[in-house]
């Protein structure tokens, strides 16, 4: 015989409340985890704002007093200052075209892009820079189609993991922007730079926001540069990833979907 309903109704009560009791602590935990990733991410935010305004102030002071008047000093002092506001601005921009992407508000405009041409202005784009470094930029590009894309947004990824790559390559040094078919209905587009590479614990931390590898730069951007471009691709529905060996170079390669026009 079965059980009595009572009995029945009994167990499904405690069954029904354990579970209730269970997604209740997963949700507290997954609301500890977001809240202490939120706070760890405002302590990071207020420390990269800090540290400008910091040296900006530091120099305005002793100006303000009249104790600089040597006129070689003043505009040397004018000059870090220009490039700290400089920083600063654009380390306000990356952080709301990061909460943008991340927010959902931003379209993707997907359009069949004539990318062989997009990679080749990119370059030509970046040749001046290149020569003033001492740097090599080279373009390997098969015959590869048009692809499937938003051609903004991509131009937008290739800027970030150029930039990257001149802050991280020493003169004398190569990038090579290259780009091929793979077996599927992707493109394989890759920046590849001879620079001093990523070390293998920081890898998988290459796309968090304010990561940076050698923490003593300063000139290596604001830290949210990759976490774009991963917001980007994630947008655009493709993979991005790094390969990298210290002191020899980094490879940032990412997919882009293959045009395919309906025949008729």
């Amino acid at each position: 015989p079965g059980e009595p309903p009572l009995l029945q109704s009994i167990v499904r009560d405690v069954t029904e409340r354990k579970e209730h009791e269970q997604e209740l602590r997963y949700a507290r935990a997954a609301s500890e985890v977001a809240s202490e990733a939120k706070s760890r991410f405002i302590a990071t935010m207020s420390h990269e704002l800090r540290t400008p305004l910091t040296a900006v102030r530091g120099l305005l002071e002793p100006l303000s007093d009249g104790m600089i008047t040597d006129e070689e000093t003043k505009q040397r002092y004018y000059r870090i200052m220009l490039r700290e506001v400089i920083r600063l601005s654009r380390l306000i921009t990356d952080m709301l075209e990061l909460s943008r992407l991340q927010s959902g508000t931003e379209h993707m405009e997907v359009h069949a892009v004539n990318l062989e041409e997009l990679l080749q202005d990119t370059r030509q784009n970046y040749l001046n820079e290149a020569a003033q470094r001492g740097i090599q930029l080279k373009l390997d590009l098969d015959k590869i189609p048009f692809a499937m894309t938003d051609e903004d947004r991509v131009e937008q990824l290739l800027v970030i993991l150029l930039d990257n790559a001149m802050h991280y390559t020493p003169e004398g040094g190569s990038i090579t922007i290259s780009a091929a078919e793979t077996a599927g209905d992707r493109i394989l587009v890759s920046v590849t730079d001879t620079g001093c590479g990523i070390a293998a614990e920081d890898l998988p931390h290459i796309f968090e926001r304010f990561f940076k590898t050698d923490k003593s730069r300063r000139e290596g951007g604001t830290g949210l540069g990759l976490s774009i471009a991963k917001q980007i691709i994630d947008k655009l529905g493709e993979n991005i990833y790094v390969e990298s060996t210290a002191g020899q170079g980094t490879s940032f390669h990412f997919t882009l979907k293959k045009y395919i026009s309906n025949a008729i």
